[in-house]
């Protein structure tokens, strides 16, 4: 008797010690994570740390420091391994939630640390099994406080993050096995007169789908104007879907490298709009094989496929008439190795081929190529036309010329190529019954004189023909872009086409 009792109090006594020793511990974890937390300027509600079922939550806390502001409404971190961060100096951590967490930073009035020296002194190991974040808010505000980013309602899961003195010395200080962040009514401000809308943004290991873009302008066309102090284009641009598959991204010398598989773009309407009435813009315009080559990080693309796709350029010629409108309507293209990076000696010929309706009705077929590596710019393109009647030439030839055509252009070929100063080519015309009616200056009455002079400049045979310019020769304004470009060699052919 006197012996179980023995092994009672005993037992007794070990219980209520290892009660003990818990509260003890419980207690002076929690007050070192206290005293951390206020070491770093944290403020909170509520810290609670509970050693028997290993978790740990903190409500209702702040930081701030420098150009970041966070607030938290709760903190969970689940399956702490103290032993293993005892005996090995190794942080095991199951779970860590972040809850309503809000997240703003203003642009920085002071230099950040330089942060070399902490890395290099990181010697211990933290292992999370998953990170998530809840119902997250961010927002980047410039100077004055205004919003160029907000972010107001996203959410994170990371799984298998390890940091170590190894990842910490990478461009990004861990790694990760799983990944998924989702996006909501995301807001930017790209320039004072363009923002940039998404509807939604996911993010998973190795894909992206972006939903419902819209780049739209702050203000209306005339008031666009009133902004700009040379001719500059206005943008309205809407996408239904992006979709990246099988995408990676790693660092080549301290530079990004992303690289994709397949890039889709579907449902796409592009609306550009200028006002010729500014002054030109006279700074030089690079090729897009310079654009490319001249981005600040490097990318590689299999395919870029864009599908459902409209664009309508217009252009205010005169002050007193409807701005010119040329578009391009059920545009689907491809490009094939669009690419600034390579591992070999030499980068791919980046190829493009392009079917659409020109002014909605007439098809055409463009294949255009060109090589990031060659400092030239040079580029090859080739395409042909069908079937344009004189009626759908009305929306850019009577604003900007006083003029329509009648009669309908069967067919046009054309071979272009060259580089970055000087490109040639060739073309091919056919047209039926093409005549011009030249119009009075109000535009609404036709100049019958004018209109029997422009037709008597015209060849004799031309109004029923075919002809071959073969040797067409131009300059590039490097004022201009490419699509000017390409439209003075059309122009230039079509001129001795006609005359």
């Amino acid at each position: 008797m006197k012996r179980f009792s023995s092994i009672f109090i005993g037992l007794l006594v070990g219980f209520v010690l290892l009660i003990l020793g818990i509260v003890v511990a419980n207690y002076f974890v929690e007050n070192k994570a206290k005293n951390l937390l206020r070491k770093q300027k944290v403020t909170f509600e509520k810290l609670d740390v509970d050693l028997i079922r290993n978790q740990a939550f903190l409500k209702n806390a702040n930081w701030d420091k420098n150009e970041i502001q966070l607030e938290l409404k709760e903190i969970k971190v689940e399956g702490l391994g103290y032993w293993r961060l005892l005996i090995k100096d190794k942080l095991n951590i199951d779970r860590i939630t972040l809850i309503n967490p809000k997240v703003i930073v203003s642009k920085s009035k002071t230099k950040t640390e330089d942060s070399t020296k902490s890395k290099s002194k990181f010697n211990q190991e933290i292992l999370i099994k998953e990170i998530e974040v809840e119902n997250g808010y961010f927002s980047k505000l410039d100077s004055l406080q205004k919003k160029q980013i907000e972010i107001p309602n996203f959410n994170i899961k990371i799984g298998n993050i390890v940091v170590d003195k190894s990842s910490v010395k990478s461009n990004i200080p861990f790694t990760y096995k799983n990944i998924n962040i989702n996006a909501e009514n995301v807001n930017l401000e790209l320039d004072p007169r363009q923002d940039l809308s998404i509807s939604n943004i996911n993010i998973t290991e190795n894909s992206a789908l972006i939903t419902k873009l819209h780049l739209l302008p702050k203000y209306s066309k005339e008031e666009f104007q009133k902004h700009i102090d040379k001719e500059k284009d206005r943008y309205d641009l809407k996408v239904d879907t992006i979709k990246l598959s099988n995408y990676s991204y790693n660092f080549v010398n301290d530079t990004l490298l992303f690289q994709n598989s397949k890039l889709s773009i579907d449902g796409t309407k592009f609306l550009v709009y200028r006002d010729k009435s500014l002054p030109d813009d006279l700074s030089y315009k690079p090729m897009y094989s310079q654009m490319l080559r001249d981005v600040p990080f490097y990318i590689t693309m299999d395919t870029v496929s864009l599908q459902n796709a409209s664009i309508v350029y217009q252009e205010k010629v005169k002050k007193n008439r409807k701005p010119t409108e040329v578009s391009f309507q059920d545009l689907n293209a491809t490009i094939f190795n669009l690419s600034n990076y390579s591992d070999e000696n030499e980068l791919s010929q980046t190829e493009i081929s392009v079917q659409t309706k020109f002014m909605g009705a007439a098809p055409l077929h463009v294949n255009w190529g060109f090589n990031v590596a060659n400092r030239s710019d040079w580029f090859t393109m080739n395409g042909s036309l069908s079937n344009l009647n004189g009626s759908e030439m009305k929306t850019f030839l009577k604003p900007s010329m006083n003029m329509t055509a009648e009669g309908t252009i069967s067919s046009m070929n054309f071979i272009f190529k060259g580089n970055k100063n000087t490109a040639g080519g060739a073309e091919d015309l056919k047209f039926q019954n093409f005549k011009v009616e030249m119009l009075r200056k109000d535009g609404t009455k036709k100049s019958g004189f004018f209109s029997s002079l422009a037709n008597l400049f015209m060849k004799n045979d031309s109004k029923n023909n075919e002809t071959s310019i073969t040797d067409i020769k131009i300059e590039r304004d490097k004022t201009k872009s490419f699509w000017n470009y390409l439209w003075s060699f059309i122009k230039k052919g079509a001129v001795k086409s006609f005359t």
